[in-house]
């Protein structure tokens, strides 16, 4: 392994509030300030796979450092027996979009018709979606 890649750990915004990864409220040890959230849209490194991370340090990135809720993200520990946490003071009003993958078009249910055959309870495919289904 990369010694450059060592000491990644992934946590989340475990409230239903947005919270200001720049703001108030965060205790932070052995971390660096920087956090990083994985976009699959967009472009990647290798051709034809997509995604890259998102990254924020307060002065320089290329997203707000506001994490919706239950957004996921990755912090670096620098040093041992790292540490993070945070308190009602860094959620804020301000918007946010949560960053993720994409919802998966393909098929996603398939229809059933129960029946009774010989006594026993049975089961056939009726047809199976192509796309989302709708409500």
């Amino acid at each position: 392994m990369n010694l450059a890649d060592e000491g990644f750990n992934m946590v989340a915004n475990p409230t239903a509030s947005v919270l200001d990864w720049m703001g108030a409220g965060w205790t932070r040890t052995n971390l660096d300030n920087s956090i990083y959230v994985w976009d699959p849209t967009l472009p990647g490194d290798t051709p034809g796979l997509g995604g890259a991370f998102r990254v924020t340090n307060g002065s320089t990135g290329d997203f707000d450092g506001r994490l919706a809720p239950f957004q996921g993200f990755w912090v670096k520990a620098n040093a041992s027996s790292p540490s993070l946490s945070v308190t009602n003071t860094a959620k804020t009003a301000a918007p946010a979009n949560f960053i993720a993958r994409q919802a998966f078009l393909g098929p996603e249910r398939t229809d059933l018709s129960w029946f009774w055959k010989s006594e026993v309870l049975a089961w056939r495919e009726v047809h199976a979606c192509s796309s989302a289904p709708t409500a």
